[in-house]
C-alpha cells in the first residue's frame, strides 16, 4: 500500500478513534480503568501476535500500523496513545487531562494530513515535518483544547505540544513517543499556567 495512503489511513483513525475516547470520558461512559484494562489487553494482544496471527487484529495492523511498528511492536500506536491518555488522566485534574489529550489526538492527527496534502517548507525543528502541518496542527489543537480550558492555556499548550511533536525526543537509544510527551508537555503547561 502506498505510504501516504496508508498515513492518511492511520491518522483518520487517529483522529476519529481519539474524538470518540474523548466524548466517551467526557460523558462518562468509560474510565480510567477501562483504559488501563485496554491497555493491558492491548500489550497481551500485541506480544501474540509477533508470533501469531490474529484474524481480525492481524488485518487491522496490516492495514494501520507502521511497517517496523508491525513487525516488532504491533500496536505501538495504539498502545502509546492509550498510555499518553492514561498518564494524563493519573497526573492532570479532569479539564487538564481532557485538554491534553485533545491537543494530543487533534493535533498529532491534523499535522501530519495537512502536511502530506499541502506542505512544502521544511520544519526547522525537524528536517522530516513540513511547518503547513505543524502549524494546523497547532491551530486546530488550539481549538480543541478551548473546549475545556481557557484560550491562553489552549493555545500555549498546544504549541508545547507541537514543538514536542515535531522533536524527535530520545532517552538513550530509546525514542520516546509523542502520544505519551505530547498529553504530558501540554498537561504540564496548563498545570503551570494554573498556578500563575
Amino acid at each position: 500500500m502506498d505510504f501516504n495512503i496508508k498515513e492518511i489511513k492511520r491518522q483518520l483513525f487517529h483522529l476519529i478513534a481519539g474524538i470518540i475516547l474523548l466524548i466517551l470520558l467526557y460523558f462518562n461512559l468509560i474510565n480510567l480503568l477501562v483504559l488501563v484494562v485496554l491497555f493491558i489487553g492491548g500489550l497481551l494482544l500485541s506480544v501474540i501476535s509477533i508470533k501469531f496471527n490474529i484474524p481480525i487484529l492481524s488485518w487491522i495492523l496490516d492495514h494501520l500500523d507502521r511497517e517496523h511498528d508491525r513487525k516488532r511492536f504491533p500496536g505501538k500506536g495504539a498502545l502509546t496513545y492509550l498510555f499518553g491518555c492514561i498518564l494524563a488522566l493519573l497526573l492532570f485534574e479532569r479539564n487538564i487531562a481532557f485538554a491534553s489529550i485533545a491537543i494530543m489526538v487533534v493535533g498529532d492527527a491534523i499535522g501530519p494530513l495537512v502536511g502530506i496534502h499541502f506542505g512544502k517548507v521544511k520544519n526547522p525543528i525537524n528536517k522530516k515535518k513540513l511547518i503547513e502541518g505543524t502549524l494546523a496542527g497547532f491551530i486546530m489543537a488550539s481549538i480543541a483544547a478551548l473546549i475545556f480550558v481557557s484560550y491562553k492555556e489552549a493555545i500555549l499548550a498546544s504549541l508545547v505540544g507541537m514543538v514536542v511533536e515535531s522533536l524527535e525526543l530520545k532517552h538513550k537509544e530509546f525514542f520516546l513517543n509523542d502520544n505519551i510527551t505530547i498529553p504530558l508537555f501540554s498537561g504540564l503547561t496548563i498545570y503551570l499556567l494554573k498556578l500563575l
